[in-house]
């Protein structure tokens, strides 16, 4: 069964949801909800979209990352990067994106860098095995810190992301705004109607734009398109995988085989084959 709901981790869904000026309300009501759950102190009132594609980067739009000039309650302008992140070394990636902020300063030859702040929120579509996070454990801030003092050094350019496929609520178990938007990025396009839970005027709106029954044709063929390209993105990332784990087995089997293990012990412990291990 189609979903009736788009799938905000494609590109299309992302930048239709959170991309658009007639939208900025979903993601004002999205950045401000992930500030109060992580502590900082600001209140976005009012977005401007940044035009990207000046930069030199990301000429398309669909390409799963929006920046925003923000201004605050207490009258400070923030800059706010959003990223669908379904790219390996994304810290990299933020860190590079992060700069260009500050780089635009220096080419309007203006050296006085005293930014009042720049956010990168990264919205994970996948977990981070690597980092050994707990399982419970999905919602983290970085900045740059002095490692002997444990005090940031710069605390202007921050990056909150969130290991979105870990979120296990359920809806009767949501209470804070912070828990709706993430039921909201994890399950969307497994729903069939907003739920009781979701009344307030933000997912209202949210729904109401993510419904596929709504689209145009072209907007339905643009979606199509990107659904098309997010899977084939992942199938190379797991094809990848999946050669990277046959070629670990191969080594041990060798290391195995050169220390005289028996063909039999050596395809229990690999779960190779015997062609696969006299082949090596």
């Amino acid at each position: 069964m189609e979903e009736k709901y788009i799938y905000p981790f494609t590109d299309y869904g992302f930048a239709r949801l959170f991309g658009s000026e007639a939208n900025k309300d979903l993601l004002i009501s999205l950045v401000n909800t992930l500030f109060k759950a992580t502590g900082e102190p600001w209140v976005i009132v009012d977005l401007n979209y940044e035009d990207t594609a000046s930069r030199g980067v990301y000429i398309n739009p669909y390409k799963g990352r929006i920046d925003a000039s923000c201004k605050t309650s207490t009258g400070e302008n923030l800059i706010v990067e959003v990223q669908n992140i379904i790219k390996p070394f994304y810290k990299n990636r933020d860190d590079y994106f992060n700069s260009y902020p500050i780089m635009e300063l220096v080419k309007r030859d203006d050296w006085n860098l005293d930014v009042q702040g720049i956010y990168m929120v990264g919205l994970l579509n996948c977990r981070l095995w690597a980092c050994g996070y707990a399982e419970d454990d999905f919602c983290h801030t970085d900045t740059f810190n002095d490692i002997g003092a444990n005090h940031p050094l710069f605390n202007k350019m921050r990056t909150i992301f969130l290991e979105v496929p870990k979120f296990q609520k359920t809806e009767a178990e949501l209470e804070t705004m912070f828990d709706k938007w993430m039921f909201v990025l994890k399950n969307l396009p497994r729903l069939q109607d907003r739920p009781a839970a979701l009344q307030e005027p933000v997912f209202k709106k949210l729904f109401e734009q993510a419904e596929v029954a709504n689209f145009s044709k072209n907007e339905l063929y643009a979606y199509h398109d990107s659904i098309k390209n997010f899977r084939d993105i992942n199938i190379c990332f797991d094809t990848a995988r999946a050669m990277a784990y046959t070629e670990e087995r191969k080594r041990i089997a060798r290391n195995l085989k050169a220390d005289g293990m028996s063909n039999e012990l050596i395809k229990e412990a690999t779960g190779l084959t015997d062609k696969e291990i006299s082949e090596l």
